[in-house]
């Protein structure tokens, strides 16, 4: 397809998306020095933790023991950043994940990437990709500018969905029971009184007993994390369909808007904690978990997050449970932290889409099995790919090789020179600066509550 482009811009890499992966990523490969250009369809960076208000940093953490870091380098870098902005959540909150204010993470987002010299297209889309010979020669994007040309010799598809990869002609797979997607939000007004946990297992037994009267819509969880000590997010609403599809996205859009308010009008008539709270706000969009995941020159599977294999092309490491949202009508919570993985080895292989020569996919959209998926998905371990994505683009430019042929070994020690972890065996400390949640919840503790039908 031509689409009659009005203007032409060159870069030395292209990063579409600006997620908390293609964040990491452009941030990574604009303080070498190099012209980044940074594409994102919405007014600021941070993704789904920003615009479907998830404000942690799932992974970031061993899950066998949260006061070690699994996920170091750009991600830490965040934190530190928000910590100091004062944006961290208070400690009356899950210790499994760094809580804080999402509109801490928007200005720093745009601070990071000014500071790497970044240049920003807010606002703005992908809608094709050219390619040549297995590599993708030039992206074609769309605003309401027209339609813009940008020409770069290496791309990171960090845009969730694998839009770049899918529109290259890459392979891809696509989950026939998809998770469904949620629509978080937040309520400010708590009276005090229950700490997180109980809040949250008083709060699913009022949903649940609303829903087994046949009074509400399915629902997940409720998880609560609190933004401050009276004010709390919530990830509770259960959206079913296919976010590719802007029906059934459109109609998870409006369907999440009813069932939170729902969920909201049923607590505070039936809890005295949420007796004096308002609604402040639903996200400006829904939280896809599941889409498209490239086909890779290797597939990260649920095998390899449990049995923890050495990998010579090691990036990373994963450390979040295999969290699969269930498709089947199921609600309430669903069992995922009973037994959570010891942090797990994370391939470069799975970033590399078997049939491009010039690409990186990072973030949900990674070469996954459906149940590893689960797990490589969050934030946190996207963030860990975005920044090996990016260093492997400076390395490749700096020394004049393809992504396939850089030594490894010169991957690894770039970036644990920059903080990343790559040992399981040998897990940094938490920062103690870091405001966080109360350890005293016990790892692997029992967290599945209902599973009502």
């Amino acid at each position: 397809m031509t689409f009659p482009t009005s203007r032409t811009l060159q870069a030395d890499v292209v990063v579409v998306g600006g997620g908390t992966a293609g964040l990491a990523a452009a941030f990574a490969v604009g303080r070498k020095r190099l012209k980044v250009l940074l594409v994102e369809q919405h007014g600021f960076c941070g993704g789904l933790t920003v615009y479907s208000m998830v404000h942690v940093l799932d992974g970031v953490l061993a899950q066998t023991d949260f006061t070690k870091l699994a996920v170091g380098g750009v991600a830490v870098d965040v934190l530190n950043r928000i910590q100091a902005f004062g944006g961290m959540g208070p400690v009356d909150n899950p210790p499994e994940t760094p809580v804080f204010d999402p509109e801490a993470l928007k200005l720093i987002a745009d601070e990071m990437l000014a500071e790497a010299g970044v240049t920003c297209l807010y606002h703005t889309r992908l809608v094709e990709a050219e390619t040549h010979l297995g590599r993708v020669t030039a992206a074609i994007l769309h605003s309401k500018a027209g339609f813009w040309r940008v020409e770069a010799p290496r791309f990171i598809d960090a845009s969730g969905d694998a839009d770049l990869c899918a529109r290259a002609g890459a392979a891809f797979e696509i989950g026939r029971a998809l998770q469904p997607m949620t629509l978080h939000f937040q309520v400010a007004g708590l009276r005090g009184g229950l700490d997180w946990k109980a809040l949250e297992r008083t709060c699913h037994d009022v949903l649940a007993a609303a829903f087994a009267r046949g009074e509400g819509p399915r629902f997940g969880g409720p998880w609560v994390l609190r933004i401050r000590d009276n004010e709390i997010s919530m990830n509770c609403t259960r959206l079913y369909g296919n976010a590719l599809d802007p029906v059934d996205l459109t109609a998870a859009e409006v369907a999440g808007r009813k069932n939170a308010w729902w969920v909201f009008r049923t607590l505070k008539e039936r809890l005295p904690e949420f007796a004096d709270a308002h609604f402040v706000q639903s996200g400006p969009s829904v939280g896809c978990r599941e889409t498209r995941r490239i086909v890779g020159d290797y597939q990260l599977t649920e095998a390899d997050v449990l049995t923890r294999p050495v990998f010579a092309d090691t990036i990373g490491l994963g450390a979040w449970p295999m969290d699969v949202h269930p498709a089947d009508g199921r609600v309430g919570f669903h069992p995922h932290k009973e037994n959570p993985p010891a942090p797990y080895r994370y391939p470069l292989r799975a970033l590399l889409p078997k049939t491009l020569e010039n690409v990186l996919a990072v973030g949900r959209c990674a070469s996954t099995t459906p149940k590893a998926h689960g797990s490589s998905r969050v934030n946190g371990t996207s963030m860990m790919m975005g920044e090996a994505a990016g260093v492997l683009c400076a390395l490749a430019h700096a020394e004049g090789r393809t992504l396939r042929d850089v030594p490894i070994a010169r991957l690894q020690e770039t970036l644990a020179a920059g903080g990343a972890v790559l040992d399981p065996h040998h897990l940094p400390d938490r920062p103690a600066t870091w405001r966080m949640g109360h350890l005293g919840h016990a790892v692997g503790e029992p967290v599945f509550y209902g599973g009502l039908q």
